[in-house]
């Protein structure tokens, strides 16, 4: 019920911020939105009355860190802000990230979340979240259900790095890195488990100005992923699927893995799942150590209603094990063959 009634606050209060001078982009409208946030949780904490006058320098103050616009005139037009939005202070980082355009950041749907989780168990104890920001909702969520857990966070955005820091500042168990999974020795520490979805096309990476080169970068970061595994640790990741199972790509991801590490599961997924993308994508999970047999599944979606087309649960419906001699000597892997055990040599 919070989560429906913070996102009826967000929405009148982005209609707001848009309406005001120099807020005309939806990464401005986060940043003010953020200033305005936290400077009412510093006002909040002081627990004390803070007249207009310094109450509007403490917001050009907050506005510094998160370098935002600040669209008010005077101490008065601030606080005729507040009066209209006195729920403000009821809204989370989390919301923040919720609420950003969808166009231009790329958002995990929970369904994904939701089969990624199922690794979080008592075996992992040093968990690696990469591009944080992606899993909105479902971040918070996980971690807070899991408070034994500790959680490293990596956001390759400025702005994202300062509202996670902001959202985990009183949790010991959660650290925040600004950092790419995209460059090499991207971060200096081991992890037990590492959930990941990485740029999935040519939007994404024009988004994050991430320069054309003769390799896919969902590749170029699992390459990097892999050297941060623990001895024991397994890799939770969607890839495209033409960069992992497609003609010389299933050549290249067989190398990747050869001595490296080793598939427990190779999963299909539905097309329109993700909302900001058509690309077909994969489910995988890569253990440092060796499996018997490889799991091959087809996830489709759960129909929840007729009338609701957006996917938020996933089902297996065929399942399959093949052994890594199999899966070695495939050279065009095909979902649908090897689910009906006649895979292609």
């Amino acid at each position: 019920m919070k989560n429906k009634k913070n996102k009826i606050i967000m929405k009148n209060l982005y209609s707001y911020l848009y309406t005001l001078d120099g807020i005309d982009s939806p990464r401005e409208c986060e940043k003010l939105a953020a200033t305005l946030k936290k400077t009412k949780d510093i006002q909040k904490s002081t627990n004390k009355v803070i007249d207009d006058l310094d109450m509007y320098h403490l917001l050009l103050e907050v506005s510094k860190e998160f370098k935002a616009k600040v669209p008010f005139k005077t101490s008065k037009d601030l606080s005729e802000f507040y009066k209209v939005f006195s729920d403000i202070e009821q809204i989370t980082g989390t919301d923040i990230l919720e609420s950003s355009d969808r166009r231009l950041r790329f958002k995990i749907p929970k369904a994904v979340v939701q089969e990624m989780e199922k690794n979080l168990t008592s075996n992992f104890q040093n968990i690696l979240i990469t591009e944080a920001e992606k899993f909105g909702h479902c971040l918070d969520c996980m971690i807070t259900k899991h408070p034994w857990l500790h959680f490293t966070l990596t956001t390759m955005d400025d702005f994202y790095y300062l509202i996670i820091k902001e959202m985990f500042k009183d949790n010991s168990m959660v650290d925040v890195e600004k950092t790419s999974i995209y460059n090499q020795n991207f971060i200096d520490k081991k992890f037990d488990l590492i959930l990941s979805v990485p740029v999935l096309d040519d939007n994404a990476c024009n988004y994050w100005r991430l320069m054309p080169i003769n390799r896919e970068y969902s590749f170029i970061a699992l390459a990097n992923l892999i050297k941060q595994l623990s001895s024991k640790g397994l890799i939770s990741i969607v890839m495209p699927e033409k960069n992992v199972i497609i003609d010389k790509n299933l050549y290249d991801f067989k190398e990747l893995l050869k001595n490296n590490c080793y598939i427990q599961e190779i999963a299909s997924l539905p097309s329109g799942l993700f909302e900001s993308t058509d690309v077909n994508t994969i489910f995988l999970n890569i253990s440092a150590e060796a499996n018997e047999k490889i799991c091959i599944r087809k996830y489709v979606p759960k129909i929840e209603s007729p009338n609701d087309k957006k996917i938020h649960n996933l089902l297996i419906e065929e399942e399959n094990y093949i052994s890594e001699n199999e899966f070695s000597d495939i050279t065009s892997f095909n979902f649908d063959t090897i689910l009906k055990n006649k895979y292609q040599q």
